[in-house]
């Protein structure tokens, strides 16, 4: 082999060695894109988070909701109740 052929199948390794290089490059994720991934990530991340926050918030409010609910029906049984007590009472007949 001459110095020749050696020098084209240097270029023809290099050749194939770059377009091998290439379709891993345009494959791979870089650096860059890495650090996007993490930052969407992390937004993500807040988002759920804040998610999470508002629905412990929500669960509360229904909770208490839940409570004054049922006092206040209690209360008005005991109005009822009463109103029952002097119609009795009184001799007055009630209309609904």
């Amino acid at each position: 082999m001459t110095d020749e052929d050696f020098a084209k199948l240097n270029d023809l390794f290099d050749s194939k060695l770059d377009h091998t290089i290439d379709r891993l490059t345009a494959v791979l994720a870089s650096k860059k894109d890495v650090q996007n991934l993490r930052g969407d990530v992390e937004g993500l991340r807040e988002t759920v988070q804040a998610t999470a926050v508002n629905v412990d918030k929500l669960t509360g409010i229904k909770e208490d909701f839940r409570m004054e609910k049922a006092a206040t029906d209690g209360q008005l049984d005991r109005h009822e109740g009463w109103i029952k007590q002097l119609a009795a009472k009184t001799d007055t007949r009630l209309e609904y």
